[in-house]
């Protein structure tokens, strides 16, 4: 936070990423998703799912969710999932990355989020919501 001081526009929010409730439909054009949907997905394949029809909520009606992951054997993005719960997604070709780290590599996914119906052309803020986790040592997380 110290660092984006000087950025009045920037607000910083805490949200669970399977429900943006906190955030209007259509508010944001883009959605960034750097390994925090993968993890979600080690204990739910149906809360994966629920953090994709979050972001499609999100998203102004031409947004896009960029979702970064370690290449397989991480799952893509259950997209087909999501798109029958109601949040279709127009998905272009994973781009596979090398990683820094010896014998592994980084996919990225494009999702543009397809209409269901007519949209409200609406503007929208370009950046949305960044999914980060950080691991809590055991001792410091007795007091939750």
């Amino acid at each position: 936070r110290r660092r984006t001081r000087g950025l009045p526009n920037l607000r910083w929010a805490v949200a669970d990423a399977t429900r943006l409730d906190g955030f209007e439909h259509g508010s944001f054009d883009v959605v960034v998703d750097k390994g925090g949907y993968a993890a979600v997905a080690v204990g739910s394949a149906r809360a994966h799912v629920a953090c994709l029809r979050a972001a499609w909520h999100v998203l102004s009606p031409e947004g896009v969710l960029l979702s970064i992951t370690l290449a397989p054997p991480t799952p893509p993005p259950p997209f087909g999932a999501a798109a029958a719960a109601g949040a279709p997604f127009a998905v272009e070709e994973a781009v596979e990355v090398p990683s820094t780290s010896p014998g592994q590599s980084v996919c990225c996914y494009v999702g543009k989020k397809q209409l269901k119906r007519a949209a409200s052309g609406r503007g929208a803020p370009l950046v949305g919501p960044v999914a980060v986790a950080k691991a809590v040592p055991a001792a410091a997380d007795s007091n939750v």
